[in-house]
């Protein structure tokens, strides 16, 4: 797997290596995702730390600011995840792709909460410019990290593709999320596991057409059992 999957990081404007900082930062998290932004009070997160509201203000000037480092540790996490699951051996290109691909959604599966969270940041972004700009960073990172991990599942094979990495990427993206909003908005309707598995067919099926290797017929085995992100 290529170096340039680590290379997508996303900084902070507090040291994410200070355990309280990142005790602050856990607890806002569950907060926000559980309560929403409008309805979580600094004197909330606090509580939940264990700490005074002074000692929150002491690392984050605002709701606002703590609400930024929020989504940006979130983020970095979750591309750490994404990183590792990416990271997948087989013996041919599409082999190595399915693999990657499955890992991906058992990832946002997994992380039911950092859906919440996200949600919530997307419905705030629209009063907050920053935040709205730093949403759009932290997506594109996602997005190229998937390219990244696809082109290298592919190996020598990826030029051979008539479209771009990038708008691949996009897509896998758009359904992936788009799953995983449809089984938050509807947890007891469509088999999001079920739907990911046609779309994971019908997309190597379509590489497999356009000449991409296969070891083996083009199927895709049910992703291993989710849980909930502690």
């Amino acid at each position: 797997m290529s170096s340039r999957l680590k290379d997508y990081t996303i900084e902070g404007t507090v040291d994410w290596g200070n355990r309280r900082v990142v005790q602050i930062l856990e607890a806002a998290g569950r907060c926000f995702a559980r309560s929403g932004y409008a309805e979580t009070s600094i004197k909330d997160i606090a509580t939940k730390v264990g700490v005074t509201k002074s000692m929150v203000h002491y690392y984050f000037t605002s709701k606002a600011h703590l609400m930024l480092e929020v989504l940006s540790f979130a983020n970095q996490r979750h591309l750490q995840r994404v990183t590792q699951r990416l990271q997948v051996t087989g013996d041919s290109p599409l082999e190595r792709a399915r693999e990657a691909l499955k890992s991906l959604w058992k990832t946002v599966r997994e992380q039911r909460r950092f859906l919440r969270l996200t949600i919530e940041f997307w419905a705030v972004a629209a009063r907050y410019p920053k935040l709205r700009q730093r949403l759009r960073e932290t997506h594109a990172a996602s997005r190229q990290l998937v390219a990244v991990g696809i082109e290298d599942a592919l190996g020598p094979q990826a030029p051979d593709l008539p479209f771009s990495l990038d708008a691949l990427s996009g897509l896998i993206l758009a359904v992936v999320h788009g799953l995983a909003v449809q089984d938050f908005a509807e947890p007891d309707g469509v088999d999001v596991d079920e739907a990911f598995r046609i779309f994971l067919v019908a997309l190597l099926n379509g590489m497999h057409s356009l000449g991409l290797r296969e070891a083996k017929n083009v199927t895709a085995a049910a992703p291993a059992g989710s849980t909930e992100s502690q």
